[in-house]
């Protein structure tokens, strides 16, 4: 159950902060095929963010190159980052980007009080442009987030062609 919701301000503030994640990476079983990693976040001091979270998903099927990067503050899904060529969806009417369009394939979703975190835009980059930690690194720069220990891709495997 989402805490307090937070304003438009407390979360650009949070956003502004350099935040730390504070774990290993060790993926793990999510069932239907993906994997998933998460990790509280501390601030500069060291200090935990108990009300911070990230949490990295995977799908396993190498061939499919999907995933997403979500950034919780205080129980709500405030930055995700999809990864997705083929993924669309229609932003409502009342984001204040893009509004009412059509978006396809890889995209950012942007908390906003008035929508939750239905409003996306689109990231102008094919998914298979970036390697996995790549994205990684990518999406920690758009949420001001540093990770200091070894990286570890997700254990991917590789299906059999589809035949339709």
């Amino acid at each position: 159950m989402p805490e307090l919701i937070p304003s438009l301000s407390e979360v650009d503030d949070f956003l502004s902060k350099k935040k730390e994640i504070d774990s290993r990476m060790k993926w793990k079983n999510k069932g239907k095929a993906f994997l998933e990693w998460s990790s509280i976040l501390i601030d500069e001091d060291g200090i935990s963010i108990p009300t911070a979270r990230i949490i990295l998903t995977a799908n396993q099927d190498e061939a499919l190159y999907r995933f997403s990067f979500v950034l919780y503050y205080r129980g709500i899904n405030i930055r995700r980052l999809d990864i997705d060529d083929y993924h669309r969806r229609t932003n409502p009417v009342s984001c204040p980007e893009y509004p009412g369009q059509r978006i396809i394939g890889n995209h950012l979703h942007k908390w906003n009080p008035e929508n939750g975190a239905e409003c996306v835009i689109p990231v102008d980059m094919p998914a298979k442009s970036k390697t996995y930690e790549e994205w990684f690194y990518y999406y920690l720069g758009l949420v001001n987030l540093v990770y200091n220990d070894v990286y570890n891709t997700p254990p991917l495997i590789k299906t059999a062609p589809r035949l339709f």
